[in-house]
Formats: C-alpha cells, structure tokens, sequence
C-alpha cells in the first residue's frame, strides 16, 4: 500500500492569544477610563497605543509583557503553588512507576478522570487502570448517564495474547491488503487561501461568544463545510445539528435508529469537493459494537427550507461497516482514500484495526493493518511522517491504560512501532499533524503535556511543555497548519474553559521565565453566564472556520447543557 507523501510549502500567518487584563490595579483601586487595563472611553477608543477589546483597554497587537498570565510548568521547573491549589501528577522521568515514591502502586485505588471530588484537586494518575474488570459486558457499553472519556481496565491479569491470535480468529482480516487509489484526485475545495501570511503568527487575543443551540446535551465532534457556510456538530449519541454561519439558524437532525440500538458518534470528515461530509461512529447493541458511516448531503442540506424533506440530508452507507467502534477517521496527505481507526478485540486484548474507506462505492475495506495494546484501547490518530519523510499513521491509545502506536511501510514492508521513542507519556487522548505530516502534536491528559512527534519518533518526557494546572483532552491544527488549539477540561481556579494556541515552530517553554511558545487563551468567566460551567465541564473538540483565523469549541459545560463557543482573534482574518 502506498500513500504519497505530499508536503505543501505554505506561507502562514498566526496570532498568539493573551488573557485579558482585568480593570483594577494591584491596590485593588480603579483604572482611569483610556488607560491600560482601564474602561474604554464612551466611544470605545483608549489612550495612545492600546485598543479597546470588550470594554477594557490592552496593548495593541499584543504586548509581551503579558505573557507571564501564561500558567506552565516545565519538567526542570518547580511551579508556583499560589498559581492553583490542583496539585501536578506527573510522569516518572525513568518510565519506571514503582521508582518513584511520590506514584502509589496500589491498584486499588482510582479516580474518575471526569469527576473531581475535591473541585480545586485533580488526582487524576497518570496511568489509569481498574483491578476490577467487567468481562461479562460488552466492551463498549455505554453508561446510561454518560460515557466517560476514559474506560479503565485492570493491569493484574497478565497480557499474554498476541494479535496473531486476534487475526487467525478474524476470517474478515486481510493480512496483505491493497489499496486501490482513487482513479482522479477530489476536486480542491473553492477556499482563498492567503499567500502573504507569515508561517508563524504573532501573538494575538481571543474573544468568545456562547452561540444558542437548543435540544443539545454536548458536542462530541464539530467541522466546517469547506466553503465555511455552516458547520456540523455530531452529539454523544444519535443527534446532529447543522448550524449556518449567516444567520445561526440550526437543524436538528435525531438518526436514533429501530430497535434497541443507538449511534455513538465518533468524528467528522468533509470530502475536499464539499459534497458531502462523512459522519463516523458506531451502533450500540448486546451483541457488541458495529462501525458505521453516514453520508450528509450538502445539496439536500441547501435545498432544505423547512419541514419535512423529500431528500433526507444524513443517510447511512449501508455497506459500510464492520464488527469494530469506529472511532476517527482522516484523509492522507497526497489526497487518496480516507482511512478509518476500528477499536475491537476484546476487554483483555483490544486491537487497534486500520480500514479504507471508499466514498464512492460506500464501502470499508477489510483492515490493512492491525495490533494488539493488550487492555489499552486507541482513540484517535494521524497522518505523520517517518524518519525517510514517507507516510505513516500515528495512534494515540488512553483508554484503559497508557500506550502508543505507529504504523508505516519501510521499502514497501509494513511495520507497527510501539511507544515509539518514550514509553512514558502516560495516557493519551488525541492528536494532530501539521499540514503535510512534517510533525504531530500529542495530548497526555493524565501527563497534563503535550508532545511531539516527528521523523518516526516521539521527544522525550523532559522536552514536553506541562500544564500542571490544566486539563488538557484535545488539539486541532487550522486549515493551512498556522495554529494549533489545545484545550479539555475546565479550570477551577479561576474557572475558566481551559484553552491553550500553540503557533507553528513555537513549540517551547523557559521554566525559570514563564515564556512560551504555548499562551493560555482560555475563556474567562467560565462558571459564570452564559457558561455556567462546572470543573466538570469539558470543551471536546474545535474547527477553524475556513478563510479567517475564529470558528467554533463544543463541548459540554458539567450541568447537562451542550456548549457552542465561537471564538475570534482580535485584529486577524475576521469570520463575521
């Protein structure tokens, strides 16, 4: 199987977000109208060289001086304990956890990722794994009250099961599968794509604004048409909502199917043309877990004015499945076929599965490829280059456990590499490549770091900036690579919807400065209205709108209550 590798020279342009002053000095006395971190004047304008953002007067374009609101830690630096009562958990630098005495080996003792039992402490370990498993169940059982985002397994029952065995069960597996490539590339998507910005942005601020969707619980999944006319937000189960960019006019689209099952919604992928997106997840059934995808059809979405529709918008591909949860799904650099990440096998050897996807036949190819992560199931992945600059597909793996994968062909003989390069990253959640797979970035949320991958191999534990006060979960890179966003669970202290913007190439920290490449763009006020978040909260993932530096974060805000936040960089590409 080959995938060509295609990297795409594009000249960028980024704006690194700072946290808003606030409006009183360090003596807690007001600021004079018109002067830094004061009110605006009445018509909105400041003293010379600062503008007004949201009623407060900052330093144009973004003044260093603020970067030290930046909350970071860094492996050789000690934080601040007045930043935030949650204390660090880290991982072991020798990748040994019985090394360290600060790590309790107990495997009775655990705590649930999502629930903090003390709202200022987060005791979240860096591998999580339950001594009490539930063979009996179905591996994908959803909670009936919601699925949390970490499924913990035991580590007592000795993992001695090879994939060979899971593959010999398997009739359906190709060992040796080819890869058609499609027969003409998908037409390049109608989008303006500015040759003039610089590949690395300077810093910039972020503003938000809560958009009003109704019948909406949390947002799993979000993505923008490539036109920018409207986005998609998948639900956790069954319902989507298709909101217009123009008029914020919102369908709401519920795909419970018959009988007793329902859809687990995983990801989206719109297809380059913009015809049709594809949306990727799995039934739900006591037999077990079946991936499916549906197609939405952006003609039948433009022809809708209300009322029932003669075409529906979101069918499924009835052909397209297989006996594994689908779980991400993404396109390869040089534009082939899509390719599809399938959690299957069993509670103590769950197997990470690769398929192909045609679009055009409606049809998931038999896996590719597979491996075993023992009792570690896989979320997320991809498209990252190996050492010879070819393509490869990196796997983030955190579910019950704590480990890696990278699948790649090396003179044309496919290889998995687990861990590769650092085997104590501790659980991982997402991950993101930059355009054309030069480098990915890489979540730990138990870690709380973000790492790099890059040239077949991962850095090191005390390369990875940490963020000991932050509950990191996910990152999106914009369309043409010039950001990234990083975010996930709310921060208590202050509360706010955690945020992170890395810049491209930026991917720095000096511990003894608080400087970073990484700046804290978290939304403020995060407990309060219109947010009314929880530390249970969870931003769960974000899109760029196309052609302008803003777009939406969803999420859910800990009360039972879906979150839309668009967000804007102040004096960049504006979306409105």
């Amino acid at each position: 199987m080959e995938f060509r590798n295609l990297i795409i020279p594009v000249a960028l342009s980024l704006f690194v977000a700072l946290i808003l002053p606030g409006c009183s000095g360090d003596d807690g006395a007001a600021i004079d109208p018109g002067r830094l971190g004061g009110p605006c004047y009445a018509n909105r304008s400041c003293n010379a060289g600062l503008i007004c953002v949201q009623g407060v007067c900052v330093l144009d374009e973004g003044d260093g001086d603020l970067i030290d609101l930046l909350e970071v830690d860094y492996a050789d630096h000690e934080p601040d304990k007045d930043i935030d009562a949650e204390p660090e958990i880290e991982d072991t630098p020798d990748g040994d956890l019985d090394a360290d005495p600060d790590i309790d080996s107990d495997p009775d003792v655990d705590t649930d990722p999502d629930i903090d039992t003390d709202p200022d402490i987060d005791t979240d370990p860096d591998v999580i794994n339950d001594p009490d498993p539930e063979p009996e169940l179905p591996e994908d059982d959803p909670d009936p009250e919601f699925i949390d985002k970490v499924e913990e397994d035991s580590d007592n029952i000795d993992e001695t099961e090879l994939v060979e065995q899971e593959l010999e069960a398997d009739p359906d597996l190709d060992p040796e599968p080819e890869i058609e490539p499609e027969p003409e590339p998908d037409p390049e998507p109608d989008i303006e794509m500015d040759d003039e910005l610089p590949q690395t942005p300077d810093p910039g601020i972020y503003v938000y604004e809560r958009l009003p969707v109704g019948g909406y619980d949390e947002g799993e999944a979000v993505a923008f048409h490539p036109s920018g006319d409207y986005f998609v937000i998948l639900e956790t189960y069954n319902v989507a909502h298709i909101v217009r960019w123009s008029d914020r006019s919102v369908i709401r689209i519920d795909l419970d199917p018959p009988g007793s099952e329902s859809i687990s919604w995983r990801d989206i992928l719109f297809d380059p043309s913009g015809e049709f997106a594809m949306l990727l997840g799995y039934h739900y059934s006591a037999e077990g877990s079946t991936g499916v995808v549906y197609r939405l059809d952006d003609a039948a979405w433009r022809a809708w004015t209300g009322g029932d529709q003669s075409t529906p918008i979101i069918t499924q591909w009835p052909d397209a499945t297989a006996p594994s949860a689908f779980v991400a799904i993404e396109r390869p650099w040089d534009g082939g076929l899509p390719v599809i990440l399938g959690k299957g096998g069993s509670n103590s050897n769950k197997i990470a599965y690769l398929y192909t996807f045609d679009p055009v036949a409606g049809t998931v190819s038999n896996p590719f490829a597979a491996n075993s992560g023992g009792y570690v199931g896989c979320d997320d992945f991809a498209f990252a280059n190996n050492e010879y600059g070819d393509w490869g597909i990196f796997i983030a793996c955190g579910d019950g456990g704590a480990e890696t994968m990278y699948y790649t062909e090396v003179g044309g003989i496919g290889e998995w590499r687990n861990n590769p390069g650092n085997n104590n990253l501790g659980n991982t959640s997402h991950c993101a490549a930059h355009i054309g797979g030069d480098y990915a970035l890489v979540v730990s949320w138990s870690g709380r770091a973000l790492y790099r991958f890059e040239a077949g191999s991962l850095n090191g534990y005390s390369d990875a900036p940490r963020f000991s006060t932050m509950g990191i979960w996910n990152v999106v890179f914009q369309q043409q690579g010039q950001r990234a966003l990083v975010f996930g669970r709310a921060g208590v202290s202050p509360p706010r919807g955690v945020v992170l913007e890395y810049r491209h190439d930026e991917y720095w920290c000096n511990g003894l400065s608080y400087e970073c490449g990484l700046t804290e763009v978290s939304i403020p006020n995060f407990s309060t209205a219109p947010w009314n978040a929880t530390s249970n909260g969870y931003l769960n993932d974000a899109a760029f709108r196309p052609g302008c530096d803003g777009g939406v974060l969803v999420g859910h805000n800990g009360n039972g209550q879906g979150i839309v936040a668009e967000f804007q960089i102040v004096a960049a590409r504006q979306c409105r």
